[in-house]
């Protein structure tokens, strides 16, 4: 709650801090293909880009630790990311209740890919994420190199 205050008065008083730009600037739907053309988009790409050197928010937000010795080579001090995502999968997921107790946490069972369509949908957001990065006007003279994180326990399954 205090840095949510903090936040506030920083962004309100002095017209800086965390809220004084969006943590998403950009979205852009599309479709896979996969689907059936009646269903509509079913790809989504958020554009974040970040340049923060707050490592405990970037790790609360993203669930990443970069001052792991694993990231030192591999991020450099500005970044952009592009977080490719599934707007309607078909693998399907459960919440049930844990217990009669109101307090206990429900039982969440997501059952990412479960569906062999969602990995071939998300793989196609995938492609086309670095496609606009790598043929996009916007960003040719700042780009970098790709980066994609070695410790990934899905880079077997992508096939670029």
């Amino acid at each position: 709650l205090i840095e949510i205050a903090r936040g506030f008065w920083d962004y309100y008083v002095k017209g800086q801090g965390i809220f004084a730009f969006p943590f998403i600037t950009a979205m852009a739907f599309f479709r896979s293909g996969i689907r059936p053309e009646e269903d509509g988009n079913d790809l989504q790409i958020h554009f974040t880009p970040y340049s923060m050197d707050d490592h405990e928010l970037l790790k609360r937000n993203f669930g990443t630790d970069i001052t792991h010795p694993r990231f030192q080579d591999e991020l450099p001090p500005k970044r952009v990311m592009f977080i490719p995502s599934l707007v309607r999968p078909k693998s399907k997921g459960s919440v049930t209740l844990r217990s009669a107790c109101p307090f206990d946490a429900p039982r969440i069972e997501p059952n990412y890919f479960e569906h062999e369509d969602d990995m071939e949908m998300l793989l196609h957001c995938y492609r086309k994420c670095m496609e606009i990065a790598e043929t996009s006007e916007a960003f040719k003279d700042v780009l970098g190199e790709r980066i994609v994180n070695a410790y990934s326990e899905y880079l077997s399954l992508i096939h670029i």
